[in-house]
């Protein structure tokens, strides 16, 4: 693969570690995110969200 690409191994290594980490980065901050706004709405409980997903989408 790193012929394909014309980068050495090492190259290609850090390369693909590189995007591994920007998008761990990137799911860890929507967990923040959603865990965020389940504290403002007051969602304490997976049922309560499935209730809240469940109602929405019967009112569309």
């Amino acid at each position: 693969m790193a012929d394909l690409e014309n980068k050495s191994k090492a190259e290609l290594t850090r390369e693909i570690i590189r995007e591994y980490i920007t998008k761990w980065e990137r799911w860890a901050k929507i967990r923040q995110w959603g865990k965020q706004t389940t504290e403002d709405m007051g969602i304490n409980e997976e049922e309560t969200l499935d209730d809240i997903i469940h109602n929405s989408r019967k009112r569309t």
